[in-house]
């Protein structure tokens, strides 16, 4: 039963998923746009000395390059400290930007991106849950007006009632077994046809 929740749950959480990640691409690329400005500025006035092995270069050089360095950071592929170093050449009022970047993504949209999928995962379960009930109460509608109509067409009825005898015939048929047995009734006899009747 959980092994088909979790299957049926997968479809409801592919765009909360896909919207949370969007939302991340957006927060990195936004920072990605503050800090390769600096960067760039850096790196027009520091023309001479940087190489391409330069840590600035190498982490900051290209806003790909910037990109994949905050998602290093965010997911815990590289260390912070070494990815701040280049920035502190930089500038050292590109520090807190860097780090309420990175906690905005890892707390924020981490939190987030749980309370949707919980979210969608206990509403697929709820509507999942009602779809059962109806289509349980619907067979069992139908069941209880098919047992009416067995009554009517072959018992005896006297202004709307039936003896228990008669009743008991009717369902003891091939027809009113099958009947009992989809309203969960195992048994028939005087007691239980008197308290189902």
């Amino acid at each position: 039963d959980l092994t088909r929740l979790l299957i049926a749950s997968l479809s409801t959480v592919v765009q909360p998923l896909l919207g949370t990640l969007g939302i991340l691409f957006f927060i990195l690329y936004v920072a990605t746009l503050g800090l390769g400005q600096s960067v760039l500025e850096y790196m027009v006035q520091h023309q001479a000395e940087l190489t391409k092995d330069h840590p600035v270069v190498e982490t900051y050089g290209t806003p790909w390059r910037t990109m994949v360095t905050l998602l290093a950071a965010c997911s815990g592929g590289a260390d912070w400290i070494a990815i701040l170093r280049p920035i502190r050449d930089v500038s050292s009022w590109l520090v807190p930007f860097f780090i309420v970047t990175v906690v905005l993504v890892i707390f924020g949209l981490a939190n987030l991106l749980t309370s949707m999928l919980t979210d969608r995962v206990i509403r697929h379960t709820q509507t999942q849950e009602r779809l059962f009930i109806s289509e349980a109460w619907v067979e069992h509608q139908g069941a209880v007006n098919r047992l009416r109509e067995l009554f009517m067409e072959r018992g005896q009825l006297d202004d709307g009632h039936m003896h228990v005898k008669h009743g008991i015939r009717v369902l003891k048929n091939d027809e009113g077994k099958r009947i009992l047995k989809r309203l969960g009734v195992s048994q028939i006899g005087r007691a239980s046809c008197r308290e189902r009747v």
